[in-house]
């Protein structure tokens, strides 16, 4: 009956049926049919036994490898063949049952020549449906996303979550590489304006993360000006294909195939469509440049970013009313000046005009309210910025730069709480996004959630390690050590016109002044801040910690009182309040200041985490010291107060440490071997003013005094920057070390 060996990569024929294995398609003369690839992987392997029976166990070898689960059985995996091949009848012409056994029975061929199959052609890539109504691929996808027109699903969810994933180049040619991304692109630039789905951008399968949802993946292929895009639509809840298609194409055409494969997609998800209007088709060279440089825009480096610059603009001169290339235009200046040294005041010069055109030209496009809202933001029209912020979310609930631009304005006007949503929202759509994470990161810190804050900014560093402000951030988040100070100056050399952008920038800088030892350079810096700035809580911080370091506690209490005044409701703010009640002897107010702000240890609502740890700490050692409590009382407290895990990282009894000198010396001294400096993003005081200085001996306290001086000479040495230590600061330090014994 088999005339000859079937090539199962090549199209074949079967009975009345031409058989895609690449596009998992049936065809006739009719029409075609798409196949699931688990039941393509079942017709192949029959036919590649050429007619003899193949047992079950067999099958399911070929149709779930590895040690995959089968999610159904092989017979239903058939009957899903029959189906599509029409075979209802006895005997079977198709593909036969012999108890627990099946093989092919229909003629097959394969001819020499390709082409010869229906619906290869531009004029055939896309069919209705034929036979029995629907296909098999498009059926399991409305089973699985709860639209079965058969069997519906009375308690389906109401929102429809789709992956778009980065599409593979099958091609590789250099020329073509950005037609790969170009479609993805379309895709997602079409998805952001759906109400009925949450679309979450993601290079590849998240297949550990949702328990539903939908991932849209495929390849394309350039042969010449021919395009051929093969789009999966898998089900991540049940990691089985929903359905496979074939769209096919001309390279130059590109406008018309990504409005088809988006037309395409949304049937095939089945989602409640959105109020989308047809765009007016561009000029086909200047879409090319313009997909061009959305390719090299999404790379985010300087040099992809001026490409991007350049394709922009060459799409414009080449067809000035297209308004996305406007809004493009604009967005890269403004990515540009993260990525570089483009000041923030040229990105607002150059964006104006921009995006005063592509209102005129199309003012439905959410992608414009956004960056207009984004230029308001920057010139402190912070009302109308918030405005236009909103218009862009509920034009487009997907569209992640609304999101995260919004968060940046509300953590600048410290509304915190809503900043940190706005993150949250943007990383549901866009999870592996080093710069989301880094704006939530920031939101955290400046909530008073050091630990939440720095794992998500790790987070952000493994997403996107060699973004321009690293060097700056790392202060803020990371200990200062001599490699993190080293990495900063290192880098303001190359970036000079950077660190004045922003005056938290310079604060920051003061700080770390601080953490080497010359509180002249740091008093410097913070002069420089504007007065029209001196009143953020950054800044304030900073003048604290210097009248703190200066033994000026009285000055230090009234600016850090100042501070919290700001935000009574953060609660972090009380903590440098409490610790320079303490400098002042005044215990008792410490005490009140924290049972303010924390649950009283005992309580049953107390709980106590990495966030909280160091705040009851400080409140046992108060209650220790004053009277209150027994040590053996507090230590029952913690341990009963505390998570087992957090009982082994916080070493309990820890706050025994202000009883132990010696294990402080000792953790002090390992530190500083390894290149730390006084963090004063975690601590107010200089070494030598912390309270258990006076009971180090007098080798303790030089030897300590002679390896902290150590590490910031070694900042300064690999720095070039030596001749700025300030000795004197140093000499002064051992000074009032010696007085104080």
């Amino acid at each position: 009956m088999i005339r000859r060996q079937i090539h199962p990569l090549r199209p074949f024929k079967i009975g009345d049926w031409w058989v895609d294995p690449e596009a998992n398609k049936l065809a006739d003369q009719d029409c075609e049919i798409s196949l699931t690839p688990k039941a393509m992987a079942a017709l192949l392997a029959l036919v590649e036994a050429q007619g003899r029976a193949l047992g079950e166990t067999q099958l399911q070898e070929k149709i779930w490898p590895s040690s995959a689960q089968p999610d159904a059985s092989v017979d239903q995996i058939v009957s899903q063949l029959r189906k599509a091949f029409g075979d209802n009848g006895r005997p079977r012409r198709y593909i036969e049952r012999d108890g627990s056994t099946y093989r092919i029975v229909a003629q097959m061929s394969q001819p020499d020549v390709d082409g010869l199959c229906p619906h290869t052609g531009p004029q055939g890539r896309r069919r209705g449906l034929c036979k029995w109504g629907i296909s098999v691929g498009a059926l399991a996808l409305m089973f699985a996303l709860g639209f079965g027109v058969f069997y519906p699903k009375p308690h389906a969810p109401s929102q429809v979550i789709v992956y778009p994933i980065q599409l593979v180049d099958a091609s590789h040619h250099r020329d073509s590489a950005y037609l790969a991304t170009s479609v993805t692109d379309a895709i997602r630039s079409r998805l952001v304006t759906l109400r009925g789905a949450r679309v979450v951008f993601s290079e590849t399968a998240p297949w550990s993360r949702p328990d539903r949802g939908s991932a849209v993946s495929g390849s394309l292929q350039v042969t010449g000006s021919s395009l051929r895009l093969i789009l999966n639509i898998t089900d991540l809840a049940g990691r089985d294909s929903q359905w496979s298609g074939l769209i096919e194409g001309d390279a130059s055409k590109l406008y018309a195939f990504h409005q088809e494969l988006t037309e395409a997609l949304l049937s095939q998800l089945n989602v409640p469509d959105d109020e989308f209007s047809d765009r007016r088709e561009p000029d086909p060279e200047a879409y090319d440049y313009y997909l061009q440089g959305r390719h090299y825009w999404s790379q985010r480096d300087v040099l992809s970013l001026q490409r991007a610059l350049q394709n922009f603009s060459q799409a414009i001169s080449l067809d000035g009313q297209f308004a996305p290339a406007y809004v493009a235009l604009c967005d890269s200046y403004h990515f540009l000046s993260v990525y570089s040294d483009l000041p923030a005041s040229t990105v607002s010069e150059k964006c104006a005009p921009l995006l005063d055109r592509a209102f005129a030209l199309d003012p439905g496009m959410p992608q414009a309210y956004a960056s207009r809202a984004l230029q308001f933001s920057e010139q402190g029209r912070e009302g109308e910025a918030e405005g236009f912020y909103k218009k862009a979310m509920d034009m487009a609930p997907n569209y992640t730069p609304a999101y995260l631009w919004y968060g940046q304005l509300l953590r600048s006007q410290g509304r915190f709480i809503q900043s940190l949503a706005m993150y949250e929202r943007a990383l549901e759509l866009e999870p592996f996004s080093g710069g989301i994470n880094r704006g939530k990161a920031y939101t955290l810190l400046r909530m008073g959630r050091l630990e939440q804050a720095r794992d998500t900014y790790q987070r952000a560093l493994a997403l996107e390690p060699d973004y321009l402000y690293r060097p700056l951030d790392q202060l803020e988040f990371l200990p200062i050590t001599v490699d993190t100070a080293t990495d900063y100056f290192n880098w303001s050399r190359m970036y000079p016109h950077v660190i004045g952008r922003q005056p938290n920038n310079k604060v920051t800088e003061a700080i770390l002044w601080m953490a080497l030892g010359d509180m002249k350079k740091a008093q410097e810096l913070l002069i420089q801040v504007p007065p029209g700035m001196r009143t953020g809580a950054s800044y304030l911080y900073a003048r604290g910690l210097q009248y703190s370091i200066n033994r000026d506690y009285e000055a230090a209490l009234s600016v850090f009182q100042q501070r919290r005044s700001q935000q009574p409701g953060n609660r972090s703010y009380t903590l440098p309040v409490a610790a320079t009640l303490i400098k002042l002897g005044r215990n008792e107010e410490a005490l009140e200041e924290l049972d303010r702000y924390y649950p009283k240890l005992g309580n049953n609502k107390t709980s106590i985490d990495s966030e909280n740890r160091f705040p009851y700490l400080i409140a046992c050692y108060l209650r220790h010291i004053i009277g209150q409590k027994s040590p053996q009382y507090l230590h029952d407290e913690l341990k009963q107060s505390v998570s087992y895990k957090i009982v082994e990282a916080m070493d309990i009894p820890e706050w025994f440490v202000y009883e132990n000198p010696a294990k402080l010396f000792e953790i002090l001294r390992a530190q500083l071997m390894s290149g730390w400096l006084p963090d004063y993003n975690q601590f107010l005081w200089a070494p030598e003013q912390w309270p258990e200085w006076s009971s180090f001996t007098r080798d303790q306290q030089e030897e300590v005094t002679s390896l902290l001086r150590r590490n910031r000479q070694s900042v300064l040495r690999e720095s070039g920057r030596e001749d700025k230590l300030n000795a004197s600061l140093d000499k002064r330090s051992v000074k009032e070390a010696a007085a104080l014994n």
